[in-house]
C-alpha cells in the first residue's frame, strides 16, 4: 500500500516480515488505509499463511528505500492487488493512487469489503470491473478463505474464485456501472446547459444593471509579499505548515531551485548548477514532500531520451544534499 497505504500506515502496527520460507512468486501488493491496519495484518498473515507471499508497507520498504519509489516497484512487481475496502480508505488519497497504478500496469484488483462504504467516484472508475469479496456478507474467515484460495492460483483461478464469492447484488451493481455512467453523463451535461444559461442571463442582467447587489468576493483581498529575493522566480511552492517557500530562480545565471524560510530574507540554493533543467512549463516542477523535510524537484538531464534522464530530485529542507526522490517519474503529487 502506499502511506495510506503510504504515509498514512507509517503510524500503524505491522507486523514483523514475513518467513524466509516462502516460494520466490511475485507477491501480492496489499493497499489500505491506516485506520484499517489491525484488518490488513489479518489480511497479510492469513495469506502468508497459506503460501502467498505478500508486500506491504512499511513493513517492506527497505531501510534507507524511498518510500514512494519503493511503493512503485512494489506495485510494478506485484501479481495482484488486495485492497482492504473501507470508508478509510475511500478517504486516502494513497489508497487512491495505488489503484490507479495497479490499474494502469493492468494488475488484478480485489477488493475485500470490511464495511458498506460505497467506493468514491475516484475509486468507482477502477474498481467497477473488478471482484469484490463481501465481509459482511460471508464473515471474514470465510471471506479470508476465499481470497487465499483465488490468490494461490493463477489470474483465471483469481477471476473465478472471487467472483463466487462476490453477492449477486454487488455483481449486478458492477454490471449495471456503465448504463450509471452514461446516466450521469447526461445529468452533467444538461446542468451544464443550464448553469451556461444562467451565465448568459446574468451577463445580461449586469449590462443592464439589475444585479447591482453582487459583490466581488476577491475585493477585499490583500497581497503580500512572500521574498524580497532580487531575481525572477517562477514555480514557486509553499510548506504545507506555510513556513517555508521554494521557487526558481536564475540569478546565478542557470535556473536553480532556492529555499527560503518565509520572513527570514536568507535564501539558499539547493541544485547549485548541478541539474541541466528545472523547468517545465506543462507541469508544475517544484513540491514539497508529505511532512515538509524534502524540497522536490523535476529534473532532466541530457536530451531525456533515456529512461534515467528523468527523475525527481529532493533536498532536504533542514541542509542536506541533492538526492534522487524518484527515479523515472516525471510528475507526482501528494
Amino acid at each position: 500500500m502506499g502511506q495510506g497505504s503510504q504515509g498514512e500506515s507509517s503510524d500503524a502496527e505491522i507486523k514483523p516480515p514475513r518467513d524466509a520460507g516462502f516460494t520466490l512468486q511475485p507477491p501480492v501488493f496489499i493497499s489500505y488505509a491506516s485506520r484499517d491496519a489491525d484488518v490488513a495484518n489479518t489480511v497479510c498473515q492469513s495469506l502468508e499463511s497459506h503460501g502467498v507471499s505478500c508486500w506491504m508497507a512499511p513493513r517492506d520498504v527497505k531501510p534507507g528505500a524511498q518510500y514512494a519509489d519503493a511503493i512503485v516497484r512494489a506495485i510494478n512487481d506485484a501479481k495482484a492487488l488486495v485492497l482492504v475496502m473501507s470508508a478509510s480508505a475511500m478517504d486516502s488519497s494513497h489508497v487512491g493512487r495505488e489503484i490507479e497504478r495497479a490499474a494502469s500496469k493492468h494488475k488484478q484488483i480485489i477488493a475485500i469489503r470490511i464495511d458498506a462504504a460505497p467506493p468514491n467516484p475516484g475509486l468507482e472508475y477502477f474498481l467497477s470491473g473488478s471482484q469484490w469479496i463481501d465481509v459482511p456478507a460471508l464473515g471474514l474467515k470465510a471471506a479470508l478463505a476465499k481470497l487465499a484460495s483465488a490468490l494461490s492460483g493463477g489470474a483465471a483461478k483469481i477471476a473465478s474464485a472471487v467472483a463466487a464469492a462476490t453477492p449477486p447484488r454487488e455483481v449486478q451493481a458492477l454490471r449495471s456501472a456503465a448504463p450509471r455512467r452514461r446516466r450521469v453523463m447526461v445529468v452533467a451535461a444538461t446542468a451544464m446547459a443550464i448553469l451556461a444559461g444562467a451565465a448568459v442571463l446574468m451577463s445580461g442582467l449586469l449590462r443592464h444593471g439589475s444585479a447591482q447587489g453582487w459583490r466581488d468576493p476577491l475585493a477585499a483581498a490583500k497581497v503580500m509579499r512572500l521574498s524580497d529575493f532580487t531575481g525572477t522566480e517562477q514555480g514557486a511552492a509553499i510548506s504545507r505548515d506555510g513556513r517555508y517557500l521554494a521557487f526558481l530562480a536564475d540569478r546565478d545565471g542557470h535556473v536553480d531551485a532556492w529555499l527560503t524560510e518565509i520572513g527570514s530574507n536568507r535564501y539558499r540554493n539547493l541544485t547549485e548548477g548541478h541539474s541541466l533543467q528545472l523547468s517545465n512549463p506543462s507541469i508544475r516542477t517544484v513540491s514539497f514532500s508529505p511532512d515538509g523535510s524534502f524540497v522536490t524537484m523535476w529534473t532532466r538531464n541530457a536530451d531525456g531520451s533515456r529512461a534515467d534522464d528523468v527523475k525527481v530530485m529532493g533536498a532536504p529542507v533542514a541542509g542536506g544534499p541533492l538526492t534522487v526522490y524518484m527515479q523515472d517519474v516525471a510528475k507526482f503529487d501528494w
